[in-house]
């Protein structure tokens, strides 16, 4: 898992670092918001677009990494 962070010269790609990071926060958010609105009904439409955003940040991210990382293959 370690080199899949590694860019071709097997130099740590900070985007691929950053999108995980990323995507991380943004299953956390959406966790935490799918909790808070099971205990607390409210309007959480916000909320809910702002982790969206993180999530799909952090995705595209990873995706440009991974299609690096397997094209090296």
């Amino acid at each position: 898992m370690a080199d899949m962070f590694q860019d071709r010269e097997g130099n740590t790609s900070s985007k691929r670092i950053i999108g995980f990071w990323v995507t991380v926060f943004g299953v956390g958010s959406l966790m935490s918001i799918i909790v808070n609105s099971l205990l607390w009904p409210g309007n959480y439409d916000t909320a809910l677009e702002a982790a969206k955003v993180l999530f799909g940040g952090g995705m595209a991210l990873l995706g440009i990494g991974v299609f690096e990382f397997l094209g090296r293959k």
